[in-house]
């Protein structure tokens, strides 16, 4: 409920009190124990501390993968939560390697439109804009947005990140007038889904803010980030280099266009 609700520090306290218990009663390979990991390491993900992250996802992996069969639904989910935590440690050639064993796999077990099988797809698509192979990309997430939307919808939050990385291949193909309603349209998404004040929410926004910059839209790029700065200390804590950085984003752009927003 922390996690769901965006009190990441609180969910982490939690979190790890609950993987440590089990951990000591139960083994380190019991299924309850294996999902408390796993979730604390989404938590850390979500706090931006992927490097802690990716151990805990490895683990998880390598000991479902020792316990379960090679396709079994747990070892599936625990191949792609550790290729999705690869991404975000910036390791993207070893996560494109795991995605492109595993989206087969995925389609094997659930079908080529299963919204597991997508979501995979997603964080592929994901990997090649970090690769700068955007036409690539681009039409992978399109074929997967098209996925999502026969079968869960297009307001469920798997098409809503789709549609974020679709954005941001339009922003790196510097396509910015294709970009800016894509991000409106998933930021418009996210607060009906999840709330103004909620962390993914908070991120979009930040997209958005990025986009708007290189689109020239600086007024409404300052607004969204002096907001930041406060999200960022609600989230992450005073402290937090990233509440440090973003206090340094809009002195930037009021330095670089000599306005004052």
């Amino acid at each position: 409920m922390l996690h769901d609700t965006g009190q990441l520090q609180l969910a982490e306290s939690a979190c790890r009190d609950t993987f440590r218990c089990q951990a000591d009663t139960l083994g380190r390979d019991h299924p309850d124990t294996l999902r408390s990991a796993a979730g604390l390491a989404a938590v850390l993900e979500d706090l931006r501390r992927a490097p802690e992250a990716e151990p805990l996802q490895r683990d998880v992996l390598e000991r479902r993968t020792r316990l379960l069969a090679p396709d079994h639904p747990d070892v599936l989910t625990a191949a792609n939560s550790h290729a999705a935590s690869l991404l975000k440690c910036g390791r993207h050639k070893e996560s494109e390697r795991a995605l492109r064993s595993l989206v087969p796999r995925l389609e094997r077990r659930y079908g080529p439109d299963h919204e597991r099988t997508a979501a995979a797809r997603v964080d592929l698509g994901a990997v090649l804009v970090r690769l700068n192979r955007h036409p690539e990309a681009e039409t992978q997430l399109r074929a997967v947005i098209r996925s999502f939307e026969a079968t869960v919808g297009s307001h469920h939050e798997n098409a809503f990140t789709a549609r974020n990385n679709l954005a941001a291949v339009l922003h790196a193909m510097e396509r910015y007038e294709d970009a800016v309603p894509v991000r409106r349209d998933v930021l418009a998404g996210r607060v009906a889904l999840n709330g103004e004040d909620h962390p993914i929410t908070v991120s979009t926004r930040d997209n958005l803010a990025n986009l708007l910059i290189d689109v020239g839209r600086h007024a409404e790029a300052a607004a969204l980030l002096e907001r930041r700065v406060r999200d960022y200390e609600r989230i992450y804590g005073p402290g937090h280099p990233r509440r440090r950085s973003a206090e340094e984003k809009p002195a930037w752009l009021r330095d670089d266009t000599g306005h004052s927003f």
